[in-house]
């Protein structure tokens, strides 16, 4: 795959991702439909880049949109709903909703 059409890909999706990223914040979504959500878009981009036989060269854009994913909601989280809170709490915070965010991925469900 060359450089162009990587650059393509990953701005297609990352665009998707604040998409979701915003929709999921309208509805009030706990991040488990969000997470859900980009777990499929990339889940899906995997698949087509390995149909066309460029599997090996997706990791690195997945790579970056998973952390872009994960990025976008913890700081959407921590920043508008506890502008009011110390930074330490916010470190704390974002903290705890990378655990979540991961165990959504990995389990589907938010953790109790």
């Amino acid at each position: 795959m060359d450089k162009g059409k990587k650059e393509h890909l990953t701005k297609m999706t990352k665009d998707i991702v604040i998409s979701l990223c915003r929709e999921s914040q309208n509805f009030t979504d706990d991040g488990t439909g969000y997470v859900n959500s980009v777990k499929a878009v990339l889940e899906g981009m995997k698949s087509y880049l390995e149909k066309q036989g460029e599997g090996l060269e997706y990791q690195n854009i997945y790579e970056k949109i998973y952390t872009f994913s994960k990025k976008i909601w913890i700081k959407e989280i921590t920043e508008n709903r506890l502008k009011e809170s110390d930074r330490s709490l916010i470190e704390k915070e974002a903290l705890y909703y990378d655990y979540c965010f991961e165990h959504i991925y990995k389990k589907g469900d938010f953790p109790l």
